[in-house]
């Protein structure tokens, strides 16, 4: 997927999540089943198990999903309770190919249909996931620059 996607998504515009989520950090191993509005409904995203230390997020559509430690803690940020901020940003796509399955960064099978986008977090774009559409305009916005005048 890198290695196909990467260079497109490097030349897209820089998104940044605005959608404050809740989060929680596992201290046992746990399965988390991620689901998104697909094209026919709600359907199974993909699979992880956590390991102690690792943060389940909650978006606000419900989609839930894992997030190692070091990765949680840098692009997230504490505000009250459980509600955590977004400090990272992302280069993303829209997907205009077949429906195909593809395996995430996390080893387990990732599904893409056509219109989700594909994307990158920076600075370090070392890695690709899938954010469903639905999801995807629920959370994020594009990054805006100051003009300078």
């Amino acid at each position: 997927m890198l290695r196909i996607f990467l260079p497109k998504i490097l030349n897209s515009n820089i998104y940044k999540k605005t959608a404050v989520v809740n989060a929680r950090k596992l201290k046992k191993s746990e399965l988390i089943l991620t689901y998104t509005q697909g094209k026919d409904g709600i359907e199974l995203e993909t699979r992880r198990i956590g390991k102690p230390g690792d943060y389940v997020v909650k978006n606000p559509s419900g989609e839930e999903y894992i997030i190692a430690e070091n990765i949680f803690l840098n692009r997230y940020e504490h505000k009250h309770f459980n509600l955590y901020r977004p400090v990272g940003k992302i280069k993303a796509i829209k997907y205009n190919g077949p429906d195909i399955n593809f395996y995430a960064g996390w080893g387990e099978k990732m599904i893409l249909r056509t219109g989700d986008m594909l994307a990158s977090p920076a600075p370090d774009y070392n890695e690709i996931y899938r954010i469903g559409i639905m999801e995807f305009l629920q959370s994020y916005s594009p990054e805006l620059y100051p003009y300078i005048l």
